[in-house]
């Protein structure tokens, strides 16, 4: 062991000066380039440290959502709630929304009528204050300018009504901005107590009749019930402008009036039904020298179509009204020209003359029309009364590719009435540029809701339908089917007549699986359109053969189980036809025979087509005795053509002497019953 001990003794003793002197040279070495490298470095540039930029909140989210694609096979998102409550079809859709509008109105009145447990834990962060109950008590109850814009901010016209008189009578002076701000809530909602009272008195008493169970309630109050409820109906849930209401008291009590309390009393005016009394303020304005806002002639302009009958008449005063907005400085705006053309939308050949001129002035002073003043266009030269023109072609030479946002109101109509227009055009290439236009970068959020989307999915469908190839049917089909579009019975229908017109049979099945799935097995009218198109279809092969056989057979099974039904479906002639035709294309005699005793049960009579095609089909199969009971069915129902079949029975089967007399039998009876009729 000690030898190894000496030979490591002997390595490590040695290897010191060694190591030391190799760390010297380096290090000599390492200091030389170090000098050399600070002789010659330069001096360092100083990072600049962009500032940060600001995003949207849900800026992560949004560029997240694009690289995600759309799947058309998933309900829209309204529709998630519960996927056992999917909407299958228009009437599931109507109920669920109105469910879901009945369910917020429940939710406002528990919250209204028990406010206290929804106010005991706040733990939301951001409150949002539409969630919570309507404020009780208010931090100011003595007559102050804070007073009355607390509850100004409520909404709570009658308080802050109050509020402002009471002040009124301590002698203070208010100030013009509280002043206006009462104003301004007054004439958007145009508010009178009265009327509040009178509405609020009138739903009283309905809630006592409702829960009054002892109380016999006789035709006569039903009556007026119904008779105050089409009133309410017909005047709309709108207030309406009154002689001499609160407002206009309120306007009088001002101790002063600037231009911003006219240009609310005419904007109110307006708005609520008295333009008449709105055009004699604003008279009042002119000769006092106060000059009204741009959108104070906004809402003139739309009122000037109330107080003249004639279109020329009327078209004179919105010019006189832009002239005036010229002199004063007033720049219109998008809202002012889209206002001129709403306005001559109603006023026949006098706005179709001056509605292109009105777009050209708009286009000149630098405004940008939006899909709104496109659609007010539209609106304009398409009508039923009128020829087609070609208005719609040229605004879709000047959007295409282009990009909008929601600007206007009627912004979200122009798809929906565009794609109308093609329809009526039967234009299937103008529908396709409609379309891609809603698909450019986000044009597709001014399609407008659900429901407005699903209308405009479906005129786009039934145009495919009629005017493009099968293929591009079911292509647009798996893309828009059911996340743009529910299918209703008609796009059903439209779908199977376009595949029959191309003679194409393919995908019968893949239309009555859906069928099923959205609940139209019960619709009478897609069932015979089912069936016909089945029974006509030709050069098909054994696969579509059964595949159609096996449709029709569930076909008549879902009749059966309809006659259960409060609608039931009811078998007619023409459609136990083409289901005994279907049959007999499958070569199953035994199902068509019992579709011809169906004929019998449901009291219709088949037709000589249908008797001969089954004959044919008894003789190619060699069934003697179902040809024998078709020649006694024939018999009964169409006595003229008994000879003619009884020649081809024995001219193409070979009978038995006893098969020859029952044959010979039904032509005797056949004889006997003719001789006795004459």
């Amino acid at each position: 062991m000690a030898a190894p001990r000496r030979i490591f003794t002997l390595c490590k003793l040695p290897s010191k000066p060694v190591l030391n002197s190799c760390l010297r040279r380096w290090l000599n070495i390492s200091r030389c380039y170090g000098q050399e490298a600070a002789a010659v470095q330069k001096p360092q540039t100083e990072i600049q440290i962009p500032k940060k930029k600001k995003r949207d909140p849900t800026s992560v989210l949004q560029a997240l959502s694009n690289t995600v694609k759309k799947d058309p096979s998933a309900s829209p998102y309204m529709f998630h709630d519960d996927p056992f409550l999917l909407p299958r079809n228009g009437g599931e859709r109507r109920r669920y929304a109105l469910a879901t509008e009945s369910g917020k109105q429940a939710a406002q009145y528990v919250i209204k009528k028990w406010p206290e447990h929804f106010l005991a834990i706040q733990r939301d962060a951001p409150k949002v204050e539409a969630f919570y109950p309507p404020q009780q008590q208010y931090l100011f109850d003595e007559p102050s300018e804070e007073a009355v814009l607390e509850r100004v901010e409520n909404a709570d016209m009658k308080e802050a009504l109050d509020m402002f008189y009471k002040l009124l009578e301590t002698g203070s002076l208010v100030s013009m901005a509280t002043s206006n701000a009462l104003l301004d809530l007054l004439c958007y909602h145009g508010y009178s107590p009265d009327t509040a009272a009178e509405a609020q008195e009138t739903t009283g008493e309905e809630k006592e009749q409702e829960n009054s169970d002892s109380v016999e309630v006789t035709e006569q109050s039903e009556a007026e019930n119904r008779g105050r409820r089409s009133r309410r109906k017909k005047t709309g849930s709108e207030a309406r402008w009154k002689e001499n209401n609160d407002i206009e008291k309120l306007f009088d009590a001002l101790p002063e009036r600037n231009a911003h309390s006219y240009c609310s009393m005419v904007r109110g005016m307006i708005k609520h039904g008295a333009a008449t009394k709105a055009f004699i303020l604003y008279n009042e304005m002119q000769e006092k020298g106060i000059q009204a806002d741009v959108r104070t002639y906004n809402a003139l302009i739309q009122g000037a179509v109330f107080i003249r009958e004639d279109y020329a008449e009327r078209w004179k005063v919105i010019y006189q009204l832009m002239n005036q907005m010229q002199l004063e400085g007033v720049w219109p705006n998008l809202h002012s020209f889209n206002t001129m053309l709403d306005a001559l939308r109603i006023m026949g050949i006098v706005g179709r003359k001056k509605a292109l001129q009105t777009v050209a002035e708009m286009k000149a002073v630098g405004i940008e029309p939006s899909l709104g003043t496109y659609n007010l266009l539209l609106m304009i030269f398409y009508k039923d009364s009128l020829p087609p023109s070609d208005v719609l072609y040229d605004i879709m030479d000047t959007v295409e590719g282009m990009s909008f946002s929601l600007r206007h109101e009627q912004d979200i109509y122009f798809f929906k009435n565009a794609m109308n227009i093609c329809l009526s055009l039967k234009d299937i290439e103008l529908a396709y540029r409609v379309d891609l236009l809603l698909n450019t970068a986000e044009n597709y959020k001014l399609a407008g809701d659900y429901f407005g989307q699903n209308i405009y999915y479906g005129k786009f469908f039934h145009l495919i339908c009629l005017m493009d190839s099968v293929d591009a049917m079911m292509e647009y089909y798996e893309k828009l089917v059911p996340s743009a579009l529910i299918p209703s019975v008609q796009v059903f229908i439209d779908m199977l007549r376009s595949m029959d017109t191309a003679g194409v049979y393919d995908k019968v099945d893949i239309i009555w699986r859906d069928v099923c799935h959205f609940s139209h097995l019960y619709q009478q009218q897609l069932l015979e359109t089912l069936l016909s198109v089945m029974s006509q279809a030709t050069d098909i092969d054994d696969k579509l053969t059964s595949e159609f056989f096996d449709i029709a057979m569930e076909i008549k099974s879902v009749v059966a189980k309809s006659k259960s039904r409060r609608d039931p479906v009811n078998w007619r002639a023409s459609s136990l036809t083409h289901l005994a035709l279907i049959c007999l294309k499958a070569k199953h005699l035994d199902k068509a025979w019992d579709v011809l005793e169906l004929f019998k049960k449901e009291n219709k009579v088949p037709s000589n087509v249908l008797l001969e095609e089954y004959l044919e089909a008894c003789i190619t199969a060699t069934d003697k005795q179902r040809a024998i009971s078709c020649l006694q069915l024939v018999s009964n129902v169409s006595p003229t053509l008994v000879p003619q079949f009884i020649d081809r029975v024995k001219g193409h089967m070979t009978l038995t002497s006893q098969e020859r007399k029952k044959i010979d039998a039904i032509l005797t009876e056949e004889d006997s019953d003719a001789r006795g009729t004459q």
